[in-house]
């Protein structure tokens, strides 16, 4: 389960993190690069207009004419010396569409080999991680994790890359790695939805192990992070997206079967519903796609089907 951008008023904190503040170029840089003004202005611009779209809702028309303007601006220069622009520009296309993403691997692969600031590197590892999640190239955007966490030394920061390092490592089925970063990332963020992401993936990673208990327990808490009454699941956020996609179902399985458990605000039979839906829903796909995760699907739903006869009284004409 990977979220795709920030959006919102997060955005600019976001695009510009790791990233140095432009300064003005002097008589003599201009005199040694001539075009160094214009790409000051360019930086200047493209901030200027990522500023204006973080007062608005992300995906809005006003929000996307801002990222527009500030991707205007930006690509011109993304081919100059100054690292900072296709950098900048990278978060921008990211924001707007994952239909970037191939772009964006191309804009930053020679950024990324030539000697920068460490700033940027994290910066530039982390967007071009995130390019390579949206083209599913899994164990490339491991890969491209691992350079970015090597970067970085913020503890928020570090807490989101590990998240998603333990993503890409449970999208790979190395389950004790991936529970390892999940944990990581849960003891460094503070951030509620990075949180509730990393119990989600935690849950899984130890379901797949065996550990039902532990599993439904973490996702039990994720499910609490949303508070008692979320507009949207984390799950089904805009922007968020699954590795075959049909693995949302199997969230969707394990978060009802949790809330079965220890949610008092719904009846057991209700929640055992859910999940039994959630589990045919994941199999209709997995099946004849040769998951091989649908034998655990399948024993999850026959357990849940049995537990759901246990908690349903039977129809007044089944006692006579």
């Amino acid at each position: 389960m990977s979220p795709l951008g920030c959006g919102g008023a997060a955005l600019l904190g976001a695009l510009l993190l790791g990233t140095p503040a432009a300064a003005e170029p002097s008589v003599w840089d201009i005199a040694r690069d001539p075009p160094a003004r214009a790409r000051y202005l360019a930086l200047l611009q493209a901030e200027s207009s990522l500023g204006e779209a973080a007062h608005y809702r992300a995906g809005s028309r006003p929000w996307r004419y801002h990222l527009r303007a500030a991707m205007t601006s930006l690509e011109p220069h993304a081919k100059g010396p100054d690292p900072r622009v296709p950098l900048l520009l990278a978060g921008v296309l990211l924001e707007l569409s994952d239909a970037w993403a191939r772009e964006v691997v191309e804009l930053l692969r020679p950024v990324l080999k030539g000697a920068i600031d460490p700033a940027l590197a994290a910066d530039g590892w982390y967007k071009l991680a995130q390019a390579l999640g949206m083209l599913h190239r899994v164990e490339r955007e491991r890969a491209a994790w691992h350079q970015a966490l090597a970067f970085e030394w913020r503890a928020g920061r570090r807490g989101y890359i590990l998240y998603r390092l333990g993503d890409a490592e449970l999208g790979l089925g190395h389950l004790r790695r991936a529970t390892a970063d999940f944990r990581a990332a849960i003891s460094l963020t503070q951030d509620a939805d990075t949180q509730a992401r990393a119990h989600y993936g935690l849950g899984v990673a130890l379901e797949r192990q065996g550990d039902m208990p532990a599993a439904l327990r973490a996702v039990w808490f994720a499910v609490r992070l949303q508070g008692p009454s979320p507009e949207v699941s984390i799950l089904e956020k805009p922007g968020t997206f699954f590795v075959p996609e049909y693995e949302l179902h199997y969230y969707q399985a394990l978060e009802a079967m949790a809330r079965a458990e220890h949610d008092d605000r719904i009846s057991r039979a209700d929640g055992l519903r859910e999940a039994v839906s959630a589990w045919h829903e994941y199999l209709f796909e997995a099946e004849p796609a040769g998951e091989p995760w649908a034998a655990n699907a399948k024993r999850h739903l026959a357990a849940c089907e049995r537990a759901l006869d246990e908690a349903e009284p039977p129809p007044p004409d089944a006692r006579e």
